[in-house]
């Protein structure tokens, strides 16, 4: 054997060496918890958290959604409806993510409840499901382990810390640590003035561009892939709660400004007549509540305080909010009449 093979050998026997070692440190350290659940004293991005909380922790329902459902407290839902709740809420969660996260826990088959906050507004977009979301640890695909063990992230932030932090193990499992994420139990930066001022700057607009109407004409032909191509996929016993979240006043108030709350009553009753079709998927609406016009309850047009997610969360466990096509149409009416006593109440501030 000539140097040049021996060479060669030597370089992919220790390149292969390398492989090895690298996969097997990622593997024994796992620091997003895809593994198995570990103590640490940080935590990694939540969104390379989720796929191996989904994977390991121990659950009976899912509760999911954006940040209209981040502050939700897993231990008001467990209470209300005698469960153990694994919540996956974050910023900005599109619909997309919804997607991949929803067939990563229908593979896994732990879950017998989900519990999906409809933000309307994200139907409007179809994002790259891999925009936050490490989509090689929701795949079930195998083979895709390698994205995880030579993931710049890992490497460069997440071992370093794990090996900084060893000594600072602390007592608690991650997993409590992980339910306890956009818990908020306080009411600071929530009331009127901060939720007045998203209804000063919004501007009225003659009509609807171009491009917004397309966005807006999505919403119902994405609503429906997520319904008959993700959520009939689950079994007839898997009880499925989607919720229309409790938006203010003033959110309903910067719809009318340029007409496009015809689009959103009509996602609505489109919501509800689909879903009729299903007998284990039920639809309750909050958008008509009463509190939706008490704005001291809100930081921002769309954002509540916890003891909404509360209220909302006790009310999972009773009928008094379940939707139909025809409460949805009354509901309708009356968040119309909701705007319309805004603005007289606010007509001597309002642009």
């Amino acid at each position: 054997m000539n140097a040049n093979k021996k060479w060669l050998i030597r370089f992919f026997a220790l390149l292969l060496t390398l492989c090895v070692l690298c996969a097997g440190t990622v593997i024994a350290v796992d620091p997003f918890c895809y593994y198995r659940l570990t103590d640490r004293p940080y935590f990694a991005n939540i969104f390379f958290l989720s796929p191996g909380m989904i994977r390991n922790s121990d659950y009976e329902t899912v509760l999911m959604g954006s940040s209209m459902a981040l502050h939700f407290d897993p231990d008001v839902v467990d209470e209300a409806l005698n469960t153990r709740t694994l919540k996956i809420c974050e910023n900005g969660m599109n619909v997309t993510e919804m997607r991949s996260l929803l067939e990563a826990c229908r593979t896994e088959n732990r879950a017998k409840r989900y519990i999906l906050c409809l933000d309307m507004d994200y139907y409007r977009f179809m994002e790259p499901a891999d925009s936050k979301y490490p989509i090689y640890l929701l795949n079930q695909t195998k083979l895709d382990d390698f994205k995880y063990w030579f993931n710049f992230d890992v490497w460069t932030k997440y071992l370093p810390l794990d090996a900084a932090t060893w000594a600072l193990r602390q007592e608690g499992s991650v997993t409590e640590r992980y339910r306890s994420i956009g818990v908020l139990k306080s009411t600071d930066g929530y009331h009127e003035e901060a939720a007045l001022r998203a209804a000063l700057f919004a501007k009225p607009e003659s009509s609807i561009d171009k491009t917004t109407r397309a966005e807006l004409e999505t919403m119902i032909p994405n609503f429906d892939e997520t319904l008959h191509d993700y959520l009939a996929k689950f079994d007839a016993d898997t009880q499925i709660i989607l919720f229309l979240p409790p938006m203010s006043v003033v959110r309903w108030y910067q719809y009318s400004l340029n007409d496009s709350t015809r689009y959103f009553y009509e996602m609505r009753l489109h919501i509800a007549e689909a879903v009729t079709q299903y007998e284990n998927i039920t639809l309750y609406d909050f958008q008509s509540c009463d509190f939706t016009n008490d704005l001291s309850l809100y930081r921002d047009a769309i954002h509540y305080n916890y003891t909404i997610n509360d209220f909302i969360s006790r009310e999972f466990a009773k009928p008094d909010y379940v939707a139909t096509p025809e409460s949805v149409a009354t509901a309708n009416k009356q968040i119309t009449e909701n705007v319309k006593q805004f603005q007289a109440k606010y007509s001597d501030v309002l642009p």
